[in-house]
């Protein structure tokens, strides 16, 4: 749940707040925002009081770190830059993807 969606103010931004929620949780094994109880999580998710990244995962690759980031920022227009500011993969991560099954590229 977004920030937004918790506040009554859903729009489609609260997707990339959504998917960057679930990625620090698939990245540290941890909800990003956990309350005694639903209405306590919610108000945390509502305040953007999560634990630091940096400080639940010191070591993840500060690429994946920032995109995280990014997708959770409080303010949804910073998590809606374009994407030509995120950060670029490190080389060669998708090599496998770009060629087909001949080992030609595409």
């Amino acid at each position: 749940m977004s920030p937004e969606q918790a506040l009554g103010k859903n729009d489609s931004r609260s997707d990339i707040f959504s998917l960057g929620s679930t990625l620090y949780e698939l990245a540290t094994g941890r909800p990003a925002f956990r309350g005694t109880t639903p209405m306590e999580t919610m108000h945390k998710v509502a305040r953007c009081e999560c634990e630091p990244l940096a400080e639940v995962g010191p070591d993840l690759p500060e690429a994946l770190v920032s995109v995280i980031e990014r997708c959770m920022a409080c303010d949804p227009k910073a998590a809606t830059k374009p994407r030509t500011s995120w950060p670029r993969p490190a080389s060669g991560g998708c090599e496998r993807d770009r060629r087909d099954r001949g080992g030609r590229r595409r």
